[in-house]
């Protein structure tokens, strides 16, 4: 099996749990295990839309948008255009009932395809790939491939090298038959510097590292 069906195989049977993550429905002891383990991720929602700056008005495209939490916040927030990319088919089916209950169907499109083969016809004012490319031993394509698609701001997350928990995510994913891969700031400055992108900085969370690239 292929990395990007393994990596398909474990969305779509995860895909409910996931999102449950970010859903405001949770029990107290559900959000004490956010709290103690999942802080980072809501850290990092947070901080991606303030890195965004002025959205209203902008296209965006969310790459790997999953359960399309931030394709929706997008949208709530003005945005002209929000075109999600992801390969699990019930990621998406949460994606596209999220859009419907939050009312931005016709901002948000959803899209089932493999990210690096789809042939988009327009470039993006933002485009993202949040928990994204750690699950691709070739991220450098992927990035090659953003940089293609974007017109001002892309903003990708890349997980912590040795830390605790980046070796729990490990042992987990791998029992589960899912990639993952880990950065230093080192290798994500040398992964930039590939792709010739200079203008960047690098955001250190609690398990993640925030990277924002500026094209303009």
């Amino acid at each position: 099996m292929n990395e990007v069906k393994k990596i398909e195989g474990y969305f779509q049977k995860t895909a409910e749990d996931f999102d449950s993550i970010y859903s405001e429905g949770k029990n107290i002891w559900r959000r004490f295990i956010d709290f103690i383990f999942r802080r980072s991720m809501h850290e990092r929602f947070e901080l991606t839309f303030q890195e965004c700056g002025y959205i209203q008005g902008k296209s965006v495209l969310d790459i790997g948008s999953g359960s399309g939490r931030y394709s929706i916040e997008f949208a709530k927030r003005r945005a002209k255009s929000v075109v999600g990319i992801d390969f699990s088919e019930n990621m998406l089916k949460l994606a596209g009932n999220l859009a419907e209950r939050n009312k931005v169907s016709q901002i948000c499109r959803f899209i089932k395809a493999d990210f690096l083969s789809y042939n988009f016809q327009d470039n993006f004012d933002i485009c993202i790939a949040i928990g994204v490319l750690e699950y691709f031993s070739n991220s450098g394509i992927y990035l090659e491939k953003i940089k293609s698609v974007a017109n001002g701001k892309i903003i990708i997350s890349l997980p912590v090298l040795w830390t605790f928990r980046s070796l729990l995510r490990k042992i987990r994913l791998t029992l589960k038959a899912c990639p993952v891969y880990f950065y230093t700031k080192k290798k994500i400055k040398e992964l930039l510097r590939s792709k010739h992108l200079e203008n960047y900085k690098i955001i250190r969370l609690d398990r993640d590292y925030l990277v924002v690239i500026s094209l303009q």
